[in-house]
């Protein structure tokens, strides 16, 4: 079974291609140049290059962000597009569950409590805690929702929840802020952040598995907080006394 997954949650994204259950290509996306630009045509190379074509492929993946509003949008839109064009089954995967996988598997430890965040522009990341767990179907399950704050006031609301905190961390955000992020505990581990659209293949598998697949305009972007053309808006009507 071929598997083709899609990330365009940050500037560059990325596209991969899984075949009976392992990787085989997996590539990142120049962010000098545009999703739209590169797309569908990056999707179709890679299928080419391992020798298919879109009638090989037995299952489309696409990340669902969080992230920048206008990639996630033109990634969904084109994933949709091939769905409704080849009639393929699709799976939406986010991109911060993606991640508490990735960071499970490179620590085993049952007790282990896993932060995610990803760089949200504005000095915010988006953010979200797993536990370990063996009985969850990708061997993780959420504490809470994912938010979106700086990340300062993330910390402080995990601490009110009296959850215990992260000792394991993984995602741009994570990297970025690595200074706050080891200010939360005293054995604090951040790990490398892989390329999404592996491991958007590879969950996107599990959920079609355990799941089924879904419509294609079911689909739905993870945006946690609102687009900046909308807080933009709402400014500009506060300003002006609009509604």
């Amino acid at each position: 079974m071929r598997t083709l997954a899609l990330d365009t949650s940050l500037p560059g994204g990325s596209v991969a291609l899984r075949r009976d259950g392992a990787l085989v290509l997996a590539r990142a996306g120049d962010p000098a140049v545009p999703h739209a630009v590169r797309l569908p045509g990056a999707l179709i190379d890679l299928v080419a290059d391992d020798g298919a074509t879109l009638d090989d492929v037995q299952l489309l993946a696409v990340g669902l962000g969080p992230g920048a509003f206008t990639g996630l949008r033109v990634g969904l839109a084109t994933m949709q597009g091939l769905a409704f064009a080849t009639g393929l089954p699709i799976v939406g995967v986010s991109g911060l569950d993606a991640l508490a996988v990735a960071a499970h598997r490179a620590v085993a430890d049952r007790d282990r409590v896993i932060g995610v965040w990803l760089d949200a522009g504005r000095q915010e990341v988006f953010a979200a805690r797993y536990r370990v767990d063996p009985r969850a179907a990708f061997g993780v399950t959420a504490v809470g929702d994912p938010i979106s704050a700086r990340p300062g006031a993330v910390l402080d609301k995990w601490r009110a929840a009296g959850d215990p905190m992260p000792v394991v961390w993984i995602g741009g955000g994570a990297m970025t802020y690595a200074a706050e992020v080891k200010s939360s505990g005293s054995a604090v581990r951040i790990l490398e952040t892989p390329l999404l659209a592996p491991l958007v293949a590879e969950v996107g598998e599990q959920i079609k598995s355990a799941n089924g697949s879904v419509a294609p305009h079911a689909l739905r972007p993870l945006y946690i907080r609102r687009p900046d053309a909308e807080l933009a808006r709402s400014r500009s009507l506060a300003v002006e006394g609009g509604p």
